[in-house]
């Protein structure tokens, strides 16, 4: 029997492609799911969409009352998060695995069921090498799953066969100190496991994006698993959230080590300063001393000194 596990979809003025994304969670090969849905006070016609699924398909979305509230996507995802972990039973699952859902992208059918295959069996490695301690079964370990992506237009034609080379992004990145500095999961390809779910919640107001948060806690507490397929195509059109940009040569890490250059990343620096803080702020008691020492580190790229900015940050890719 197939384990059920919740699709959390946050949207927001979404309605130009929303359809064909919930169309693509129809058509998953994997059925045992429902989808959380909540809009952010949407203007277009998004939330006509929603409840037009909900009252066609009730046994895969559930969308839940809208307030008119705009919490952004970060604050969305967070509240759906808490909202299907406070109501797990409810909503039918025994566990509360949960994946994550942009509305502009559409999902490739196996998706769910590669990717929940891949979180069992991750789970039931860990059972094993915990002497098969029941304490360890479905999701008492923290897990994150994900995958690479697929780079479309607007249109839906190729753009890149995968995001992580498009982005120049390594899956191989997933120590504490190497998430610190850049984040390598995208929220859209993600599972977490319950105990993911719990260990990162509440998400901190000073939390670059969900799924960074995610991809921290399981660095520094979990597991992270990647999937070597595009099991997502996404979609890369003029009004993204966060855009995929193709990588070159003088990306961020080589260009930040020039003097020349370095103010031009004091804004992301203080973003991640800001995160490495609030992270240490809420974990520090369940934190090793040297997990701590690398908070400290990424807290200090938030230095002025652009020598110091580049020491910290070329000490970060060496942890």
């Amino acid at each position: 029997m197939q384990t059920k596990l919740a699709i959390l979809l946050s949207t927001y003025n979404g309605a130009a492609f929303l359809a064909e994304q919930l169309d693509s969670l129809l058509a998953q090969s994997y059925k045992n799911f429902i989808v959380v849905m909540r809009d952010d006070g949407s203007s277009d016609d998004t939330l006509e969409i929603l409840q037009d699924y909900q009252q066609r398909h009730p046994q895969y979305f559930t969308l839940l009352e809208n307030d008119g509230i705009n919490l952004g996507a970060c604050a969305g995802f967070s509240f759906l998060m808490q909202y299907t972990l406070d109501n797990k039973t409810s909503l039918g699952l025994a566990s509360a695995y949960m994946m994550f859902c942009d509305q502009d992208d559409t999902w490739h059918v196996d998706k769910v069921k590669i990717e929940m295959g891949r979180m069992l069996e991750t789970e039931a490695e860990l059972i094993s090498q915990k002497g098969g301690l029941q304490d360890t079964v479905q999701g008492k370990t923290a897990v994150l799953v994900h995958s690479d992506l697929a780079v479309v237009d607007e249109n839906g034609a190729l753009i890149a066969a995968s995001f992580m080379t498009y982005q120049g992004l390594s899956s191989n990145k997933k120590s504490l100190s190497q998430l610190l500095l850049s984040n390598t999961v995208t929220g859209c390809t993600a599972l977490a496991n319950e105990a993911l779910i719990e260990q990162a919640l509440p998400l901190s107001e000073n939390a670059i994006m969900h799924d960074w948060w995610l991809a921290i806690n399981a660095a520094a507490f979990g597991s992270i698993v990647f999937e070597n397929s595009a099991l997502v195509n996404y979609r890369q059109h003029g009004k993204n959230t966060l855009g995929a940009k193709p990588h070159i040569k003088t990306s961020l890490v080589s260009r930040v080590l020039k003097i020349h250059v370095i103010n031009s990343h004091i804004p992301l620096f203080a973003e991640v300063s800001r995160q490495a803080l609030a992270f240490l702020q809420v974990y520090a008691n369940k934190l090793s001393r040297f997990e701590r020492l690398i908070l400290k580190l990424a807290i200090g790229l938030n230095s002025r000194h652009g020598i110091v900015q580049r020491g910290l940050f070329r000490l970060l890719r060496l942890l």
